[in-house]
């Protein structure tokens, strides 16, 4: 018999080794089964009591020395079956309680949480997202784009054109000294407004689902993108973005 495989059905190591020397041996006194097992004699009694108590060994008085012999094999099959049920029963167990676990899991991935990405390589990340996930029934909200130039302006052309391929809808509301910019992006499926002469606003917001995407630019030049994913947040600067809407000049 496996030793290996009577390790897979629960058994220890040691309890592996001591019944398949009791196998080989037929019975025998502790001293034999240690030597023939080679397990220390100390661990002996212990290991038989266990192996007892799984119906696999029994014991005879002779005189008054203890003679252990093992179970019929068949026993370990009994054995197997015992945990395949018991398996069964934890399985059954577990598939009541998933819908609750799944609920959990569900709530959490809804709580409020907050990314923050670093550089042109981090906005690229989150706008692709967009790209990546946005259907024709989509909507984005932005307010706050200024004049951009290099490889941002870049990128957001090609945002432009792959955002009027998949035909979702845009909103932006453009700082006055961007219409240079907003003339190069724009598209069918893209509506601008600008602000106010001399109101310009320090960050660009994004509005994507249940996303609110934060874009700052330091006086170092330095880019930093801040993903915040929270329904209520989202749909706040929502309202926010509909009320500027209204005041911008078209």
């Amino acid at each position: 018999m496996n030793e290996k495989l009577l390790e897979d059905i629960g058994l220890s190591r040691g309890e592996a080794k001591v019944y398949l020397a009791l196998l080989d041996l037929g019975m025998a006194t502790t001293g034999p089964i240690a030597k023939h097992s080679r397990i220390s004699p100390s661990k002996i009694y212990k290991i038989l009591d266990k192996l007892s108590a799984r119906g696999l060994v029994s014991h005879v008085l002779i005189g008054k020395t203890k003679h252990f012999k093992p179970s019929n094999p068949k026993t370990v099959l009994d054995l197997i079956h015992k945990k395949k049920n018991e398996i069964t029963e934890k399985e059954q167990q577990f598939q009541s309680i998933l819908p609750q676990l799944q609920k959990q899991l569900s709530q959490a991935q809804k709580k409020s949480q907050a990314e923050l990405y670093e550089g042109f390589a981090g906005l690229k990340t989150v706008f692709d997202e967009i790209l990546n996930t946005a259907t024709k029934k989509d909507e984005v909200f932005t307010v706050g784009i200024s004049k951009a130039t290099g490889i941002v302006q870049r990128y957001f052309i090609h945002f432009f054109k792959k955002q009027a391929k998949i035909g979702f809808k845009i909103k932006a509301i453009f700082n006055e000294n961007a219409k240079l910019t907003a003339k190069e992006r724009k598209n069918k499926v893209t509506s601008f407004r600008f602000m106010p002469k001399n109101i310009v606003t320090p960050a660009v917001i994004n509005i994507y689902k249940d996303k609110t995407i934060i874009n700052i630019r330091s006086e170092g030049e330095q880019m930093f993108t801040f993903v915040i994913t929270s329904k209520e947040t989202a749909d706040s600067f929502r309202d926010y973005f509909k009320l500027l809407w209204k005041t911008a000049i078209k």
